[in-house]
């Protein structure tokens, strides 16, 4: 007698595949979550295609337009690419470069904020021509044509803080994608497929097309950091940037910013998955965390929020997270606590609503955030940017650090272990289209 055959559902397999055990509800998916990882399951064979994947503390689903963040997927080389996790924002760079006092400059907090309008000017939202794929040379991946830096619809770049004794250190930061160049990946993807020329994930890791749109975002996030530097008066660690169109044989090459850190928001590589004895290679996606290698860099910086800065966490020598990743970003929230507002409510938390709450704002927070940033269309009659909202983030606190640092075999060394980098001047890209 033949045994009956039993369905299985997609959303039963993503439950089982995404590792849910660093998640801030172990276990627990939201709609959206639950959607999009059906998706992604079905897309891979009901998972075939798939390593191994994990869900972090700093997941999100906020937007259902979205793929939700937190997460590393591991996928094996051989299975062919669905976009169904790729947009523009998949690759993601943060670069922080240190600055250098010049004889008789002082540095603090004020001169930077009051030149918000010089940072304005240094890091427009949208350049008139931004890099895209359609000026990269396929022999060896160069510019064909001149370009100019951007934010982007995600980007920042503006200036941290890093108390040292009585005293601080100060350091430019740029964050941000290159969203064109993001989009034509994904469009040429899609476009392939449909004509029967479907990429794996082996073969996406090792294309020039792929290095020159992650090479796009740190290009251009270094172009950023030099002009607001250059553009507030002050000195950082520069070089020379490869690969930059010149208009004759002997002009000289572009100068740019040499980061003293830099630090991928989100990003694609080639990686070893499973316990030792059994690894197997794969191509990770990281979505908002980023791979390890303490052997190589003993520091990883986390987004507490646009508006508040970064946390620095010391990773000792030899450490290695059990999901091979950590998270990049505490993650937007869904619903801020009603509390942040002066408001109480009978019902649960978050009920019924899909939302960051946007007002109304304490007056005190809104001075402050306004006192040292800044957007596109920033003016007396506009709303505060929803991004900027105090209560729209995780907190980096002890919850955050244990189930996605201690829990993955991170161990903390008294308070020499973390370390906050505050938010001194910031220009954040504005949630409005680019122009036709």
């Amino acid at each position: 007698m033949d045994a009956p055959q039993v369905a299985v559902r997609p959303e039963q397999i993503a439950a089982q595949l995404f590792d849910t055990r660093f998640a801030q509800k172990q276990g627990e998916f939201g709609l959206h979550q639950q959607n999009a990882l059906a998706e992604t399951v079905l897309a891979y064979d009901m998972g075939a295609g798939i390593h191994s994947a994990y869900i972090l503390g700093n997941a999100s689903a906020l937007n259902a337009n979205a793929y939700p963040t937190g997460k590393v997927i591991n996928f094996k080389p051989e299975a062919k690419v669905d976009v169904v996790s790729l947009n523009q924002d998949s690759v993601q760079v943060l670069v922080i470069c240190k600055i250098i006092a010049a004889n008789g400059q002082t540095l603090n907090d004020d001169m930077f904020k009051s030149k918000l309008n010089l940072l304005d000017e240094a890091a427009p939202q949208y350049a008139a021509v931004p890099i895209t794929s359609e000026i990269r040379n396929e022999s060896d991946n160069t510019d064909e044509a001149l370009w100019d830096k951007e934010l982007g619809d995600s980007g920042s770049a503006g200036i941290l803080s890093r108390r040292i004794g009585v005293s601080s250190d100060y350091y430019v930061q740029a964050n941000c994608t290159a969203p064109l160049l993001g989009k034509e990946f994904v469009r040429t993807l899609t476009e392939n497929k449909s004509n029967g020329r479907h990429m794996t994930w082996g073969e996406l890791a090792n294309s020039k097309e792929f290095a020159f749109w992650k090479q796009g975002a740190f290009r251009q996030a270094c172009r950023l950091a030099y002009a607001v530097a250059e553009k507030l008066g002050v000195g950082i660690p520069t070089i020379y940037e490869d690969g930059t169109y010149r208009q004759t044989a002997d002009q000289a090459p572009r100068v740019t910013a040499n980061p003293t850190h830099t630090q991928w928001i989100s990003t694609i590589e080639h990686s070893f998955s499973g316990p030792p004895a059994a690894q197997r290679r794969t191509v990770s996606q990281y979505i908002q965390c980023a791979s390890v290698n303490s052997m190589i860099n003993q520091f990883h910086f986390v987004s507490a929020g646009p508006s508040q800065g970064y946390t620095l966490v010391k990773l000792p020598k030899g450490f290695q997270p059990v999901a091979g990743a950590l998270p990049t970003t505490t993650g937007r929230i869904k619903v801020p606590p009603l509390s942040a507002f002066g408001l109480s409510t009978s019902k649960p938390h978050g009920e019924g609503r899909s939302a960051v709450e946007k007002e109304p704002w304490d007056a005190e927070e809104a001075a402050r955030v306004s006192a040292h940033c800044i957007w596109e269309g920033k003016g007396p009659s506009a709303p505060i940017n929803d991004r900027l909202h105090p209560a729209a983030y995780r907190e980096f606190d002890d919850q955050f650090l244990s189930k996605n640092f201690e829990q993955q075999g991170w161990v903390k060394e008294g308070k020499k272990s973390t370390e906050d980098w505050h938010m001194v001047a910031l220009k954040i890209s504005a949630p409005k289209a680019r122009p036709q």
